[in-house]
């Protein structure tokens, strides 16, 4: 069974692209790296690996594509470049912008604070 902070990766293989590579780790009978048909499904998947381990917490389970995550990757660090030109052009004409507030904490200024490229 995976746990809070396992790993569940999808990798692929340029050379092969009707497979998968796939990487299994946590409260699972056999983890490892193993291959897939594309279509198959995950359930085939760990039913391979011989099933959740009997203490598993199934509802912690987490999936992550790694092509996902660099697309989030790519998509922050092209906004924070934007809003840098936004901030340094508005200051070069003489005015100011309205700090930005955050959606999700209410807080008030750069959007791109702590981020680096």
């Amino acid at each position: 069974m995976l746990e809070n902070l396992d790993v569940f990766s999808v990798y692929t293989d340029p050379r092969r692209r009707d497979r998968l590579r796939v990487a299994i780790s946590g409260q699972i009978e056999r983890p490892g790296i193993y291959e897939m048909q594309r279509g198959q499904r995950i359930s085939d998947l760990i039913e391979r690996c011989g099933g959740f381990a009997a203490d598993a917490f199934l509802k912690g389970a987490v999936f992550r594509r790694e092509e996902v995550r660099q697309r989030q990757i790519e998509e922050r660090d092209k906004f924070v470049r934007e809003q840098r030109k936004a901030l340094v052009d508005s200051r070069q004409k003489g005015r100011e912008q309205p700090p930005l507030r955050s959606a999700s904490t209410g807080r008030t200024g750069l959007l791109f604070d702590g981020v680096q490229s």
